[in-house]
């Protein structure tokens, strides 16, 4: 533990730690080869999807989950996505034909065999196991935190102020890697659409 730091107005405190792993210019993000490492370590073709997603939009997880299956157009690689802030929605674009043959796959066929899917007019449904009406938060989180594990390549740079474990690879971690694939590649982020 580096440093105590107060944090807001209401006088709660947080500890703050030194990260083990190096990161990048001051911001984590992840290479091709580990994202690839990390799509290939997910469990299941829902899994793999949603990090996929995550890394071709550099949408963030409540965002995702809030994705209505008449949001997303894979045949024109373009998502709606609900922006709650100013109560509007922003078209963003997406290059990867694999993306947008797995968001097909997944609508056409996949999607239909989950849990809650014929009631639901989300993209990713509940699981069944809250009383959401779409996949949960934490659910999006844990899929990328267990996948970078067994990929190898989560880290592990200490503790928030109630003792849980803090993590490099997440969801904000992808929508980091999405913002440097763009800068390397000289594409203005986020890619919006009209």
């Amino acid at each position: 533990m580096d440093q105590w730091d107060t944090t807001g107005s209401d006088g709660k405190w947080s500890i703050t730690t030194e990260k083990k792993r190096a990161t990048r210019e001051g911001v984590f993000y992840l290479e091709s080869d580990e994202v690839e490492q990390l799509v290939e370590a997910a469990d299941g073709f829902r899994d793999k999807l949603i990090i996929r997603i995550l890394v071709s939009t550099g949408m963030r997880r409540l965002e995702l989950i809030s994705l209505r299956l008449r949001d997303v157009e894979p045949s024109q690689k373009r998502i709606r996505i609900y922006e709650r802030k100013n109560d509007e929605y922003r078209k963003v674009g997406f290059r990867s034909d694999k993306l947008a043959r797995h968001l097909r796959m997944w609508i056409d066929h996949h999607r239909t065999q989950e849990y809650g899917a014929d009631e639901s007019d989300y993209l990713f449904p509940p699981d069944g196991k809250g009383d959401s009406e779409h996949l949960g938060e934490t659910v999006v989180r844990d899929i990328v935190v267990e996948a970078a594990e067994r990929a190898g390549i989560q880290d592990d740079y200490g503790t928030d102020a109630m003792g849980r474990t803090q993590h490099l690879v997440t969801p904000h971690a992808l929508r980091a890697t999405f913002a440097g694939q763009c800068a390397k590649n000289n594409i203005p982020a986020p890619m919006r659409v009209s």
